[in-house]
């Protein structure tokens, strides 16, 4: 019971926390266009994948450059991660939408709903379902 409530801690509080950020962001936050300067490439290896196309896959994230409304210039890391295709479409130099957080201005989130609320919400609802799982283990034992 005790590994349960820790592994629900453990995905619950960081999903909270990203959602916080993530609503912030929305709430606060300006949708600017800004301009891809790199791509950083990550292979992603999921050994319990059966299909071999998402078992070994490479994924792209791209730094953008971009002015806040102060004027003060960012370069950031993306919080989301792309698929070659998109990488294609979108080369370095071409212009890409992202939103800000002025209270976190070095922050840049992918302005569509997707990509900003899947990951949390995963990661409170995975924390939320092993949390209730440790209770109700331990309502059974009492």
């Amino acid at each position: 019971m005790g590994l349960l409530t820790l592994g629900g801690l453990v995905f619950f509080v960081p999903g909270a926390v990203m959602l916080q950020w993530r609503i912030a962001a929305l709430r606060r936050g300006y949708l600017v266009v800004g301009e891809i300067i790199r791509w950083d490439e990550l292979k992603v290896s999921q050994s319990n994948s059966s299909n071999s196309r998402l078992r070994n896959r490479t994924v792209y994230t791209p730094t953008v450059r971009y002015t806040t409304r102060e004027g003060v210039t960012h370069e950031a890391l993306m919080d989301h991660n792309y698929h070659l295709e998109f990488c294609q479409q979108y080369p370095v130099g071409a212009p890409h939408a992202l939103r800000y957080d002025p209270v976190r201005p070095d922050c840049a989130y992918d302005p569509s709903w997707t990509a900003m609320f899947v990951v949390p919400i995963m990661l409170l609802l995975g924390g939320a379902v092993m949390l209730l799982l440790a209770l109700a283990m331990f309502a059974g034992t009492a």
